[in-house]
């Protein structure tokens, strides 16, 4: 709905009130002019009661559409998001006196947590047999303090008014309409004529504000299951297991409910801005692999990766197999710096980055008879903890089903361990040079509008790629990394935006990698950390309660 239709309906039932405040009644009645103004109320609510009618539908509950799923969300947790639109639809069956039913909100929410429930935990009997005592207490909490927020910023008065004032203005409708009714009754016996003027008032007034009680109801019921459904997504989903104060700090500043975005006051955006702006206080590690066959590049490609950066590259040992590198992205020399809207994306990127650390792990080769079961086993791991793929392979090569079979693997894996989801893969083709033809070497190549027979090549060999995986790649990137024959080309200018543009659907990756890794690995940490400190402080109190005695 338009914000400014609601100030027009209000304004025309408020016009009367404020001109017969300001002018008078009196003054009014021995002006002569009395009852020529007073007709002006009826034909004010007359215009309120016709408009009312034609905005029916714009004045409407606010539609499930307008919310935004995090970025980190699970195919798993979209799909629990369904369970909640689908409560969020039966608005339009429920009476408007179950609506200001506490008892009705509190059943509501009940149903809503056990089909929740039962969506994760199929054999789920109630709403929280299958949660823990932390996964409550932190979805309590992350509530109460969205609960707050919206209070202070769209009910007048909240910080002001006590709880026995708000149930005293809980009546004030009723208080109100025996008011006007007394009103009516003085001023039809003072004039029969204005019994036409109750009738009026009667019959497009109560029409006109029930309309508009209803729909207030209505969304604050919407907006009541959403904000519920969003924290028994992430109840369920295990995230809140590690406590809010944790769950805060590693995701980012989310929008508790978008549809109000439009009426949210300066300072309330001010105040979003700036917990946008803050950096955070915990950086994630986002682990990008780089997998690919024997000889496709993979080596050479980290090698360019890692000499485009100005900083020092720090060498992290992961496994007997695998390497780790953490990549230092820097804008470097005028001359190195990508161009045009690769140069935008890349800035916009890098500041979306933040203090996140960004690790290369460079596997073993595969499709090799060369490579033991034990460095196949190291690279799907690594695979399976990335929050990144890039995936390389030979562009003179067209041998793909080695690549594919690989993506297929993770998917599959994915599938099983629902916690996670699935990384984006970037195609990276390498040995571009190798094409057709193979003496041309005088880059830059603008493969994107081809003109000239090498730029067809590099074109011809993305499409063919993109037609070989399909949406199993974010995007294909060729690439040049010969640095023996000086033919680097494209890891700067093509590669490093693009993956940078992947980093934030890699996040989403990286922060559901790190809260249930986290939780997995305390599990017993946890309980043998309480048992010492309930033992310690049961052994405090005792000594405590001798030495009391022993003072008596």
């Amino acid at each position: 709905m338009k914000f400014w239709r609601w100030l027009v309906i209000v304004a025309l039932y408020a016009v009367p009130i404020v001109l017969f405040s300001t002018a008078g009644a009196l003054a009014l009645y021995r002006s002569g002019q009395y009852a020529w103004i007073w007709w002006l109320a009826p034909l004010c609510w007359v215009g309120a009661w016709l408009l009312t009618r034609a905005w029916r539908k714009r004045l409407s509950p606010p539609s499930e559409d307008d919310f935004s799923a995090p970025s980190y969300w699970t195919a798993r947790d979209r799909a629990a998001w369904g369970v909640v639109e689908s409560h969020q639809r039966r608005i339009g069956q429920i009476l408007p006196k179950q609506l200001t039913d506490p008892h009705f909100y509190l059943q509501s929410v009940m149903d809503l947590a056990l089909a929740v429930a039962r969506h994760y935990h199929p054999k789920a009997k109630d709403p929280i047999g299958s949660l823990t005592v932390l996964d409550l207490l932190a979805a309590s909490q992350l509530a109460i303090e969205d609960s707050a927020k919206w209070c202070r910023e769209y009910i007048p008065g909240s910080h002001l008014l006590t709880v026995d004032q708000w149930r005293l203005l809980g009546k004030a409708p009723a208080w109100f309409s025996i008011a006007g009714n007394f009103a009516w009754a003085a001023s039809v016996l003072m004039n029969p004529v204005n019994f036409g003027r109750f009738m009026i008032s009667k019959f497009t007034t109560e029409s006109a504000t029930r309309q508009l009680r209803e729909h207030a109801l209505g969304w604050f019921y919407m907006v009541f299951v959403r904000n519920a459904g969003f924290y028994l997504i992430e109840m369920n989903s295990g995230r809140l297991r590690g406590g809010a104060a944790r769950y805060r700090r590693l995701q980012p500043p989310l929008p508790w409910h978008p549809g109000m975005a439009a009426h949210t006051t300066e300072a309330a955006r001010a105040e979003a801005a700036a917990d946008r702006a803050a950096p955070r206080t915990e950086p994630l590690e986002v682990r990008i692999a780089v997998v690919g066959q024997v000889k496709a590049g993979k080596s050479s490609l980290i090698n360019a990766l890692l000499g485009c950066q100005l900083a020092e590259v720090d060498v992290l040992p992961q496994t007997k197999y695998v390497q780790r590198y953490e990549l230092r992205v820097a804008l470097g020399e005028p001359a190195a710096r990508p161009t045009g809207r690769n140069l935008a994306e890349f800035k916009a990127a890098a500041d979306e980055i933040g203090m996140d650390r960004l690790v290369l792990l460079d596997t073993a080769g595969y499709a090799d008879a060369g490579a033991t079961r034990e460095q196949l086993a190291e690279m799907h791991e690594a695979l399976r903890g990335a929050d990144l793929v890039l995936l390389v392979m030979d562009a003179a090569n067209p041998a793909r089903r080695a690549d594919a079979k690989l993506l297929e693997e993770l998917d599959a894996w994915l599938q099983a361990n629902l916690r996670r989801k699935l990384p984006p893969a970037l195609g990276v083709l390498t040995h571009v040079d190798r094409l057709r033809p193979t003496l041309e070497w005088t880059p830059p190549y603008d493969w994107r509008r081809p003109s000239r027979p090498k730029e067809h090549s590099l074109a011809g060999a993305v499409d063919y790629t993109r037609a070989q995986f399909g949406s199993q790649l974010n995007a294909v990137v060729p690439v040049c990394t010969d640095g023996a024959r000086q033919r680097v080309w494209g890891v700067y200018e093509e590669l490093l935006p693009a993956m940078l543009l992947a980093v934030g659907d890699a996040r989403a990756c990286a922060l559901l990698r790190t809260l249930h890794a986290e939780l997995d690995r305390e599990r017993l940490q946890l309980v043998f950390r309480q048992l010492g400190q309930a033992c310690t402080g049961l052994l405090r109190a005792g000594l405590t309660e001798l030495l009391a005695a022993a003072a008596r």
